[in-house]
C-alpha cells in the first residue's frame, strides 16, 4: 500500500460519526505538551477511523493524512509538540589539534615521543566553525550544502549540544531554543540527531533496533494510559513502514563480516533509530551516503510532511542532492571552510548568487554549481556583471559579501529583537514554540524513558540476545571448558600433594586468560554505547549493570564444567564442602578478574592498548601470586603486590581449604603449607572470598565510571586549505565531451597497457540464499543481458533491488548460495576447463610488494609494536628487580628461578598469541577482498605476514632477554647468554603464528581469542613445570612432543642449571639429602643441557609446520559470508 495514494470520499465517515477514545492517546511521548483546541473544530468528521489495532488502517490516506489526524487529535486532547525557534548567534568552534603534514602516526615518531619527553608536538588550532548567526524557524526544513570538512556536522553536533568541551576546545557564541539555553532544558528530549556512521549492534535485527530505542526513549506502552497503550505498541511498526524496512524487518542488521540488511538499508536503520525517539527538532549528517536517490527523496518528503503537520524542524546535511530532494527545503545553509557563506530562503539563493556575478546554466544541476561556485571554482559560471578579478574565490570573501547582504541584516534585526511574541504570524505559533519551557530542567523529572530497574532488564534482555546469536562464541566457551578440565584433571589424576600449589595455582590462573577474551568482546559494543548513552537511552550504571551480570551465567558455567573435572579427577579432598569452597573462590575469582577485564575495555583508546594494560596487570597477577616466587622470597618493595593480588587471595584461600581436611594431621598440613610458604590460618579462605567480592564490585563500579566520564571519540575537524589570492586557470573545471564507445577503443589503442577486450554475457541468471528456516530465497530472477567492450553500463534499482548481489555473482565473490544460469566471457562459459592465469603478475612481484605493503602497515601500527617495545622491557625490569641476582642456593630458590623462565617465556609469548589477532583479523577483512579480485595468491600473502613480524620480534626479544637476564644474574657465559636469546626468539614468534593461525582459521575475532586461550593452556600443561615430565604418566607424556613451551622451557633451564654443581638439600620422604643442583633438576625435571640442540630442532619443526598451516589456511579456507 502506497502511502501517498489520496483517500476516497466512499472510505470518510459521516459528520456525525463520533471521534473514538482512542484518538486522545495517540501520541508519540516526547512530542506532547499542552495544546489549546476548539471543541467547533470537526476536522475529524473528514478522515478515516484510526485503528490501534491496524498500521494499514491508521496509515490509510497517505502518510500526510495520519499526521493530519495525529494533529487534530492531539488538539482535541490539549496535547501539542513543542516546536522552537533555534537561533544562534556568533556560533563558533575551535579546537586545539597536532600540526601534522598529512603524516602518520608510526612507531617511530612514537618512540621520538619516548626519547625526546622535552619536545612538545607542535599545535595548532582549527578553527572548524567562525562566527556565524542564524534563526531556523518552526516547522522548517533547513539544507546544509557544503564539501566535506567544511563544519557541516560540527554545526549540526552544536545546534545537538554535543560538541565536545575540553581543555583543547572552544566553543563561542549562544545557541538559544526558544529563548533558552540548551542546558536549561532537557535536550535529548527536543533535539536527535542522526550520525554519519551507522554503528549498530550486528546481531540484533532491524526490529529490536527499533524496539529498544523506543523503549528508552519513550517507555513502556503499558506504562502510558490505557487508551494509548495500543498505538504507542505500533509506533515501531509505524517507521519500518516509513523507512520501507518492513520486508527486512526481522533481518539482522548485520557488518562487515555478518550478512544483514543492505548498505542502504542500514543507512535507513539509523535515521529511524533516531525518528522513533519522536523529538521535535532533527538534526541529518549525510543521510543519504548510502542511498539511492528514490529512498533518499522518500524519507526527505517524509520529513517534509512531518514538518507541514506537526510543525517540527529539520535540518539536514546532504552530499549532491538532487533538484527534486532540495525542492522539500525551505532554506539552504552552506558552509565552506568553517565559514557560513548563505543561510536563507531556498528560492532567493540562484538570484542572489546572480547578483553577486554567478549565473547557474540551466544544464547544471544547482546544488553542484553552488559547491563549485562558494569552493572558488565559479569563474566559469560568471555572467560578467561583475569584474572576473572581484568575483569571491575564498571562504572569507564569500562571508563578508553574505553579511553585507539584505537577508543576513534581516536576520540580525529579527536577533536583536529578542524571542518574543512580535516574531510570530500568531500568539498560538509563539505558545508553540515557547512550550519548549516544559521541557526545562527539574529534579522531580527523569531524563530518561524508562525506570532503573526496567531500562537494566532491558539492556540485560540485549546483551543476552547478543550473546545467544553467537553460537561459536558459547560453544567455544562450553567445549574449551570441558577439554580443558578434562585434560587438567588428565594431567593431575591422583598427583603428589607436593604439586598442589602448581596445580591448584594454574586452576584459578587460567580463568585470566579467558577473561582477557572480555575485552574484544566488550570494545566491539562501545562505539554503540557511545551512540546511545549521548541520547539518554539509558543510564550509565544499567549498561555497566547489564553488561556484568550477562557474563554470570556463562562464567558460572564455564567454572562449574571445568572446575568439577578438575576437582574430582586431580585426587584433591572428596568432600561435598570442600569442593564447595573451592567452587566458591574459583567462581569469586572469575567474576572479579572478568569485571577487571571490562574495566581495562572502558579505560582504553584500542583494543591493543587495552590488551597491553591486560599484560602488564596479568604480569604483575602471575608473578606475585605466591607460586613462581614463594612469598617469603618476593622482595620487600614488591611485597605489597602480593597482598593487593586477587589471584594470591583466591590461591591461599583454596590451598589452606584442601590442607584443613581431615585427610591431613595437623602436622602434614603444616609441614606442607610452609613448605609453599603459607603460614596463614583458615580464617583466610573467607577473607579471600570476601575481598574477590569486593573486587568485584569495586570493578563494576569503576567500569561504569569509566564508560560515564571517558570518552576515546576522535574528531574530525575542517579542512582549512591556504588561502590563494586568484585562481589559476588550469584549476578551474571545463565541460568536455564524452568519447561515444567507438572512439573510445580507437583512443585506448596505442596508449596504456595491452589487453583483449571482453564481451561478457549472462543468461537466465538465479540466485538463491538459505535461510535460518531451511526455505530458499530467490534474490535473482532469470537475468539476462549482454555487455559490449567499450562502453559504460549503469546498473540502476532501488536500494535492496539487488545490484550488488548481481555483481558479486558475476564477478564470482559469492560464498555461499546457490547460482542458475550461465556467465560466458568471450564466447567461454565461466568456470570451464580453461587455460589461464588467474593473477597478473609472478610470485616474486606479488611477495615484494605485499611485504613492502606489511611493513608499511606495522610500521603504521604503532599501538601494536610500539606497545610491544616498550612493555617488554618493563616487564623485564619487572621480573628482573623480583629476582634481582638471587642465587640458586636452596631448593625453594631453584624452583622459583625455574618458574621465572617458565612464566617469562610463557608470558611474553601468551601476549604476543593475542595481540596479534587484532592485527591479523583486520588485515584478513582487506585479504577476503583483495584475494577474491585476484591481486595475488596465498602463499606470497602468508609468507608476508612472517617477514613483517621478524624485525619487530627480534628488537622486543634482545631488549627483554638482556634486560632480565643480568639483573637476575644467571650464567655469564657468552654463548649461554646468545643461545637462550635465541631459544627465547624461536618460542616466542611460534606463539605470534599460532595468534595469527587462529585468527585465519577461526570465523571471527571472538572466537579466536577463545581457541588461543585453549592452546596457551595447554602450552602451560606440557611445558614442564606445573607438573614435571619425571611425575607425568605414560599414557600422555608423549603429547609434550607437540608442544614448543616443552623444547623451550627444557633448553632454556637445561642452560642455566644443567652443568650447576652446587650442592642443596633436597627433602624425600623425610629424608633430607645433599644433591648438586645438576642432580636435581635431572630426576625432578628431566633436564639436559645435552640435549639443547635438539630442542631447538624441535622448535624449528614446529615453527615450518605453522607457515605451512597458515599458508593452508588462507588458501582454503575462508568466513566471508556474502
Amino acid at each position: 500500500m502506497s502511502l501517498l495514494l489520496p483517500e476516497t470520499e466512499a472510505n470518510a465517515p459521516s459528520d456525525e460519526a463520533p471521534v473514538p477514545d482512542v484518538y486522545r492517546s495517540l501520541n508519540f511521548r516526547s512530542l506532547q505538551e499542552p495544546y489549546n483546541h476548539s471543541s467547533h473544530d470537526t476536522m475529524a468528521s473528514r478522515y478515516s477511523t484510526l485503528d490501534a489495532d491496524s498500521l494499514e488502517v491508521m496509515l490509510n490516506g497517505g502518510l500526510e493524512r495520519f499526521y493530519k489526524k495525529f494533529n487534530h487529535l492531539s488538539r482535541k486532547i490539549n496535547l501539542q509538540l513543542p516546536t522552537p525557534e533555534v537561533r544562534f548567534q556568533d556560533l563558533s568552534f575551535s579546537v586545539e589539534v597536532p600540526a601534522t603534514n598529512g603524516s602518520h602516526n608510526t612507531v617511530g615518531s612514537y618512540l621520538a615521543k619516548v626519547f625526546t619527553p622535552w619536545k612538545k608536538p607542535p599545535a595548532v588550532t582549527k578553527h572548524a566553525l567562525l562566527p556565524m548567526s542564524g534563526i531556523i524557524k518552526p516547522g522548517s526544513m533547513t539544507l546544509i550544502l557544503a564539501n566535506p570538512g567544511a563544519g557541516k556536522s560540527t554545526f549540526l553536533k552544536a545546534l545537538a549540544g554535543k560538541l565536545q568541551r575540553n581543555s583543547k576546545t572552544e566553543i563561542g557564541g549562544d545557541i538559544l531554543y526558544s529563548g533558552f539555553r540548551g542546558e536549561e532544558i532537557e535536550l535529548t528530549k527536543l533535539v536527535g540527531l542522526v550520525d554519519q556512521a551507522d554503528n549498530h549492534i550486528p546481531t540484533l535485527t532491524v526490529r529490536e533496533t527499533f524496539k529498544f530505542a523506543d523503549l528508552c526513549v519513550n517507555g513502556l506502552p503499558e506504562d502510558q494510559h490505557d487508551d494509548m497503550r495500543d498505538i504507542a505498541a505500533l509506533r515501531t511498526e509505524l517507521f519500518l513502514q516509513i523507512l520501507g524496512l518492513e520486508g527486512c524487518a526481522d533481518t539482522v542488521v548485520g557488518n562487515a563480516l555478518l550478512r544483514g540488511v543492505s548498505g542502504g538499508e542500514r543507512k535507513r536503520v539509523t535515521v529511524g533509530e533516531v525518528l522513533v525517539g519522536g523529538q521535535s527538532l532533527f538534526l541529518c549528517d549525510e543521510i543519504s551516503t548510502g542511498l539511492d536517490s528514490a529512498a533518499t527523496f522518500d524519507i526527505t518528503k517524509a520529513l517534509r510532511t512531518w514538518c507541514n503537520t506537526l510543525g517540527g524542524s529539520v535540518v539536514v546535511a546532504l552530499l549532491q542532492p538532487t533538484p527534486e530532494v532540495v525542492e522539500q527545503f525551505d532554506n539552504i545553509l552552506m558552509i565552506h571552510e568553517g565559514h557560513m557563506v548563505y543561510h536563507g530562503p531556498r528560492t532567493e539563493i540562484l538570484d542572489y548568487y546572480r547578483e553577486r556575478g554567478f549565473t547557474c546554466p540551466p544544464r547544471v544541476d544547482p546544488a553542484d554549481f553552488l559547491i563549485e561556485v562558494t569552493s572558488g571554482r565559479g569563474q566559469r559560471y560568471a555572467n560578467g556583471s561583475v569584474p572576473l578579478k572581484a568575483l569571491p574565490v575564498t571562504a572569507e570573501e564569500f562571508n563578508a559579501l553574505f553579511c553585507q547582504s539584505a537577508i543576513y541584516k534581516k536576520t540580525m534585526d529579527a536577533i536583536a529583537k529578542g524571542f518574543n511574541e512580535h516574531q510570530f504570524e500568531s500568539a498560538e505559533d509563539y505558545k508553540k514554540a515557547h512550550s519548549v519551557v516544559n521541557l526545562a530542567r527539574s529534579k522531580d523529572r527523569s531524563e530518561f524513558g524508562l525506570a532503573f530497574i526496567q531500562s537494566t532488564l532491558l539492556l540485560l534482555n540485549r546483551q543476552k540476545l547478543n550473546w545467544l546469536r553467537d553460537p561459536p562464541l558459547l560453544w567455544g566457551k562450553i567445549i574449551e571448558a570441558i577439554l580443558v578440565g578434562l585434560v587438567l584433571g588428565m594431567i593431575y589424576y591422583e598427583v603428589d600433594s607436593k604439586y598442589y600449589l602448581r596445580m591448584i595455582f594454574f586452576s584459578i590462573a587460567l580463568f585470566q586468560r579467558q577473561a582477557w577474551q572480555q575485552i574484544t568482546i566488550s570494545f566491539q559494543l562501545r562505539k554503540v554505547f557511545y551512540k546511545q548513552r549521548p541520547r539518554n537511552f539509558f543510564r550509565t550504571s544499567s549498561y555497566a549493570i547489564a553488561e556484568t551480570v550477562v557474563q554470570v551465567p556463562v562464567n558460572l558455567t564455564v567454572s562449574f564444567i571445568l572446575g568439577t573435572f578438575f576437582y574430582f579427577m586431580s585426587g584433591l579432598t572428596r568432600s561435598f564442602e570442600k569442593y564447595i569452597v573451592f567452587y566458591l573462590v574459583l567462581a569469586c575469582f572469575q567474576h572479579a578478574i572478568s569485571a577487571y577485564m571490562t574495566l581495562l575495555s572502558a579505560l582504553s583508546p584500542s583494543i591493543t592498548v587495552g590488551q597491553a594494560l591486560a599484560s602488564i596487570s596479568v604480569s604483575f597477577f602471575l608473578l606475585f601470586s605466591g607460586n613462581i616466587i614463594l612469598a617469603d622470597l618476593i622482595p620487600d618493595y614488591w611485597i605489597w603486590m602480593y597482598w593487593f593480588n586477587p589471584l594470591a587471595w583466591a590461591l591461599r584461600s583454596n590451598m589452606l581449604s584442601e590442607f584443613s581436611s581431615h585427610r591431613y594431621t595437623p602436622e602434614q598440613s603444616k609441614k606442607l603449607l610452609d613448605s609453599f610458604s603459607i603460614k596463614q590460618g583458615t580464617e583466610y579462605i573467607w577473607f579471600g572470598v570476601g575481598i574477590l567480592l569486593g573486587y568485584y564490585l569495586l570493578f563494576t563500579t569503576l567500569n561504569a565510571l569509566a564508560l560515564h566520564h571517558i570518552r576515546y571519540e576522535k574528531y574530525s575537524g575542517v579542512s582549512v586549505k591556504t588561502s590563494v589570492d586568484s585562481v589559476k586557470q588550469e584549476e578551474v573545471y571545463v565541460e568536455v565531451n564524452t568519447p561515444g564507445a567507438v572512439e573510445a577503443v580507437k583512443a585506448a589503442k596505442g596508449s596504456g597497457l595491452p589487453f583483449t577486450p571482453s564481451n561478457l554475457c549472462i543468461r537466465d541468471l538465479e540466485y538463491f540464499v538459505t535461510l535460518p528456516s531451511g526455505e530458499e530465497k530467490q534474490l535473482l530472477h532469470g537475468i539476462t543481458a549482454h555487455f559490449e567492450p567499450g562502453r559504460m553500463v549503469a546498473l540502476m534499482g532501488s536500494s535492496g533491488a539487488g545490484k550488488t548481489t548481481l555483481m558479486d555473482v558475476i564477478a564470482g565473490r559469492k560464498t555461499g548460495g546457490r547460482i542458475v544460469g550461465d556467465i560466458i566471457v568471450n564466447g567461454f562459459v565461466r568456470h570451464s576447463t580453461l587455460n589461464y592465469k588467474p593473477i597478473a603478475t609472478g610470485f616474486w612481484n606479488q611477495l615484494g610488494q605485499l611485504a613492502k605493503k606489511q611493513q608499511l602497515t606495522y610500521w603504521r601500527s604503532p599501538q601494536y609494536n610500539f606497545m610491544r617495545m616498550l612493555l617488554f622491557p618493563l616487564f623485564a625490569i619487572i621480573f628482573g628487580t623480583t629476582f634481582y641476582q638471587l642465587s640458586a642456593g636452596s631448593l625453594k630458590k631453584i624452583n622459583s628461578h625455574i618458574g621465572l623462565i617458565y612464566n617469562s617465556m610463557d608470558f611474553i609469548g601468551v601476549i604476543n598469541l593475542m595481540t596479534v589477532i587484532e592485527v591479523t583479523c583486520a588485515e584478513r577483512a582487506v585479504y577476503y577482498r583483495e584475494r577474491m579480485s585476484n591481486y595475488y595468491s596465498p602463499l606470497p600473502y602468508s609468507l608476508s605476514l612472517w617477514f613483517a613480524e621478524i624485525p619487530y620480534l627480534i628488537v622486543v626479544i634482545v631488549l627483554f632477554v638482556t634486560i632480565e637476564y643480568w639483573l637476575v644474574g644467571w650464567s655469564d657465559n657468552a654463548g649461554d647468554f646468545f643461545f637462550f636469546m635465541f631459544i627465547f626468539y624461536l618460542y616466542t614468534s611460534i606463539c605470534t603464528y599460532v595468534g595469527q593461525w587462529m585468527s585465519a582459521l577461526m570465523p571471527n575475532e571472538k572466537v579466536a581469542n577463545v581457541a588461543v586461550g585453549a592452546l596457551s593452556c595447554l602450552f602451560n600443561l606440557f611445558s614442564g613445570f606445573l607438573l614435571p615430565r619425571t611425575a607425568m604418566k605414560p599414557g600422555y607424556k608423549w603429547f609434550q612432543y607437540l608442544m614448543p613451551s616443552y623444547y623451550s622451557l627444557s633448553a632454556l633451564a637445561g642452560i642455566q642449571f644443567g652443568d650447576d654443581q652446587h650442592m642443596i638439600a633436597v627433602t624425600t620422604n623425610g629424608t633430607t639429602v645433599n644433591k648438586t643442583v645438576a642432580e636435581y633438576i635431572h630426576k625432578t625435571y628431566d633436564y639436559h643441557p645435552e640435549r639443547k640442540y635438539d630442542f631447538m630442532a624441535g622448535l624449528l619443526v614446529i615453527w615450518v609446520v605453522l607457515q605451512v598451516a597458515i599458508y593452508l589456511t588462507f588458501k582454503f579456507v575462508s568466513h566471508l559470508k556474502r
